[in-house]
């Protein structure tokens, strides 16, 4: 086995993988940490050097070089290339993880103007804020939730207040007459689904969460985690080992990747939004500056949780992935009936008339034995209050 090859055969090994890539391509690659530096050798009484990369270099840089067709920033390629779980130079990872999140204080700062009280300090923040771009799918998901953009603002306020080391002014002071309005912790439940996630009964075994579900208390441990910190947001990217940012990682894609997709087919057969299960599909993490943010996040999560709630919320998706992709398949196979294959799929086509049911039932029948994947998926693991998925499996 060769364990080491030279410059122009990795050059010309990326090409037969189907990637072309230049030497000075390689060197920016490099710079970027997205490339191991190669072993220089200088031969006695020759002129020039030869560079030697580890033979598993040539996988690495064909890697590398996809994933710059679409990630063009060098800034952003190291951070991309180790969320497909390539490797990466650590302190240029971190550095890139770091960028965003310093960034994101430092406009804080200086939108706050040197101003030290807390609210105070939110005031000049909120008339900093611009409403002119495209909104995160997290703060579009708030909008949605909240009734009137005062409430949203009040909402961004109170958490910029404990984010600036405030206390959270969760119940109105003047309780000499009652406030219609609602307080600043029932907007907060709202605009985080929270509410709905302690009301709704998707899957007919009760809520989500508790009725004694204490938000208050949740938002207090998750201020102390350091949660809201805007002074120092990067600080638990910065603190955490090599094998901490592997494990968050980890936890980030199974937010953003398939526990997103579970919430967007629960939320395509029951209800936009139904047990505030939203939240879940406005986990994303398409770019540099969203992977950071969801970094820290979990990076914060899994102490204040425990590794036992990550895991069992992992094992969790991985025993119901496959089923949840499957209906995904099907319901974006059979466009037309997306009204239909709903989680009442059996009551909804027994309120057709019998010739528009029997064509559901046709279509039904035929995508699943063209897609045999897709019906072995829906057959196996069903739970036994899963009517609606037996329905889907069957065609009946």
């Amino acid at each position: 086995m060769i364990d080491e090859i030279q410059e122009p055969e990795l050059l010309e090994r990326a090409t037969r993988g189907g990637e072309p890539v230049s030497s000075h391509q390689l060197k920016r690659f490099r710079d970027a940490g997205a490339m191991p530096r190669p072993r220089v050798v200088h031969v006695k009484g020759a002129r020039g050097s030869s560079a030697f990369y580890p033979a598993w270099a040539v996988e690495q840089l064909v890697a590398v070089a996809r994933i710059h067709r679409t990630v063009h920033k060098l800034e952003d390629l190291v951070v991309a290339v180790w969320w497909e779980k390539h490797w990466v130079d650590p302190e240029k990872l971190r550095a890139a993880l770091i960028e965003p999140l310093a960034r994101l204080a430092d406009e804080a700062r200086e939108a706050r103007g040197g101003e030290q009280d807390p609210y105070e300090a939110a005031d000049r923040l909120m008339a900093s804020m611009k409403d002119d771009g495209r909104p995160s799918d997290a703060l579009a998901l708030m909008r949605q939730r909240l009734n009137r953009r005062a409430d949203l603002a009040n909402v961004l306020w109170t958490l910029l207040v404990i984010g600036l080391g405030g206390k959270a002014p969760w119940e109105q002071e003047d309780r000499s007459r009652p406030d219609p309005a609602p307080s600043a912790l029932q907007l907060l439940a709202t605009a985080a689904g929270v509410d709905r996630a302690m009301s709704d009964n998707p899957a007919g075994n009760g809520p989500w969460l508790p009725a004694d579900f204490d938000l208050a208390a949740f938002m207090a441990e998750l201020k102390d985690a350091g949660g809201f910190d805007l002074n120092d947001p990067a600080r638990p990217i910065r603190e955490a080992t090599l094998e901490q940012l592997e494990q968050g990682r980890e936890d980030a894609i199974l937010f953003s990747r398939p526990l997103a997709m579970i919430g967007r087919v629960l939320e395509g057969m029951l209800e936009p939004d139904a047990a505030g299960m939203g939240s879940l599909s406005a986990f994303t993490a398409s770019t540099s500056s969203a992977r950071a943010l969801l970094m820290r996040s979990v990076l914060i999560l899994r102490p204040l949780a425990g590794g036992t709630a990550f895991n069992a919320i992992e094992q969790l998706v991985s025993d119901v992935r496959a089923r949840y992709a499957a209906i995904e398949e099907l319901r974006a196979g059979l466009p037309q009936h997306a009204e239909i294959l709903r989680a009442d799929v059996s009551e909804r086509i027994a309120a057709l008339p019998a010739a528009e049911a029997e064509v559901v039932r046709a279509d039904l029948a035929g995508f699943l034995e063209a897609h045999p994947s897709v019906a072995r998926a829906l057959s196996e693991q069903r739970p036994a209050s899963s009517t609606g998925e037996e329905q889907l499996a069957t065609g009946d």
